[in-house]
């Protein structure tokens, strides 16, 4: 079961791992780490959670959203299951498709920084293969040998 009261979503026959003891990966309090990649991601034989939910039909819609917050004051850091909340920023979304269906790859046109291009993604995102992973998983930052050099 993941939540509590009205919004708790209990998903039948989800595999997971029990995590006891854990020295100097996670630093700070967490409730709970859980996997939302594509299975190709998945240990074998486990069904991702999210996908267990869509394929039990336990969602209103089969989105997740992650609202990350340093500003502990304001609000907490929230993870949503089956819509986004509004509340938490103003403007529209703007949705990007999926090209790498493994971890969430999107395309990537550009790098601005003080208002000029880095040109990663060639002149105006020529580079068609430019893609970026949206990767709550991490802190760290990826890119593809060609953009670092």
């Amino acid at each position: 079961m993941i939540g509590q009261g009205e919004h708790a979503i209990k998903i039948k026959n989800q595999k997971f791992g029990n995590v006891e003891y854990e020295q100097g990966i996670f630093n700070g309090g967490f409730e709970a780490v859980i996997g939302m990649a594509y299975p190709e991601l998945a240990e074998q034989s486990v069904t991702p959670v999210f996908d267990n939910m869509m394929g039990q039909k336990l969602l209103k819609n089969n989105i997740f959203a992650f609202y990350l917050t340093t500003n502990s004051q304001e609000t907490e850091s929230d993870l949503t299951l089956g819509y986004y909340d509004k509340t938490k920023f103003t403007g529209d979304l703007v949705w990007h498709p999926i090209k790498f269906k493994y971890m969430f790859g999107i395309q990537l046109d550009d790098i601005i920084v003080n208002g000029k291009s880095l040109g990663f993604c060639g002149e105006k995102g020529t580079k068609k293969d430019c893609l970026v992973t949206v990767d709550s998983g991490t802190t760290m930052m990826a890119m593809p040998g060609w953009a670092y050099n």
